[in-house]
């Protein structure tokens, strides 16, 4: 989520982004630029807290279409949103949009998952413990449904592929080993997270 209350920001080729925006799952970069004394902040989602939120699912907001569409997709949402455009300053956005989403978890908090949601978040649970090293055939058989049904159930959910998350999952954590000390090497990352070179 970008709240952004002055200057331009500009995700791609794209028209200027509205004042409150969704950007969804990204499976490559997307240049981001802003123009003059933009003042912004940004806010990340875990896999499943756009729908667990918001009530927003994954293939809605994929990173094609997301930034053109407003974050006002619901009254709660709606209301923020315009509360945050006409807060005064920087902390004063932030300590409402803090505010917001912890009302919002906490509302959320004791209801149960729906089935994709649940879903999506075993799924993801199982592409993290395996630091994104997983086959998609695999997954399907830990979550005990058919290849077809995971890739089709997955990016409903995520808005990506499950071999794109995998391989994302898979990344990041590469990324992290070899900056987590002066010991690790490429060839170490290259055998631990299964590249081929």
């Amino acid at each position: 989520a970008c709240v952004k209350w002055s200057g331009e920001v500009r995700v791609g080729d794209r028209a200027p982004a509205p004042p409150v925006s969704l950007v969804g799952p990204m499976a490559t970069p997307l240049p981001t630029r802003f123009g003059g004394n933009a003042e912004a902040f940004f806010v990340r989602f875990a896999p499943t807290g756009l729908r667990a939120l918001l009530g927003v699912r994954g293939h809605h907001y994929r990173a094609d279409a997301s930034f053109e569409r407003a974050a006002a997709v619901s009254a709660p949402v709606r209301t923020w949103a315009d509360g945050v455009s006409r807060a005064a300053g920087f902390e004063a956005r932030v300590v409402m949009t803090e505010a917001w989403l912890a009302s919002e978890h906490a509302a959320r908090a004791c209801a149960a998952p729906d089935d994709g949601t649940a879903f999506a978040e075993a799924a993801v649970a199982c592409i993290v413990r395996a630091s994104g090293v997983l086959r998609v055939d695999a997954l399907a058989d830990a979550l005990g449904v058919s290849t077809s049904t995971l890739r089709r159930r997955f990016a409903a959910e995520i808005g990506i592929a499950p071999k794109a998350f995998c391989e994302l999952v898979r990344l990041r954590c590469t990324h992290a080993f070899l900056l987590a000390g002066p010991v690790a090497t490429w060839a170490d990352a290259v055998v631990r997270f299964g590249y081929s070179d």
